[in-house]
């Protein structure tokens, strides 16, 4: 559960694209990170915007750039479960 809540800690304060997202998505299962731990930090990095926050408030205001987020958020925290399930990890 700690490698998940940081996983996607990380996750979503980071911004990257993803043509270097998925190279290093590569590397961390080349280290032997979990599938479920690298489906955490690569949604919630592609997905969930901390750092993009104020410019989605900015042009969808506070409570739909919130909403997003949190759905976002929630939407990865269900894909990881589903990842972690299916790879029996």
């Amino acid at each position: 559960l700690n490698g998940i809540v940081i996983s996607l800690g990380l996750g979503s304060v980071s911004v990257m694209p993803g043509f270097a997202a998925f190279p290093l998505c590569a590397a961390l299962k080349g280290e032997g990170v979990p599938f479920y731990i690298i489906a955490a930090f690569s949604l919630s990095l592609m997905n969930v915007g901390i750092v993009t926050f104020p410019i989605e408030k900015k042009f969808l205001g506070f409570s739909i750039a919130l909403i997003r987020n949190l759905i976002a958020l929630i939407i990865c925290i269900i894909a990881v479960i589903m990842v972690k399930i299916i790879f029996g990890e």
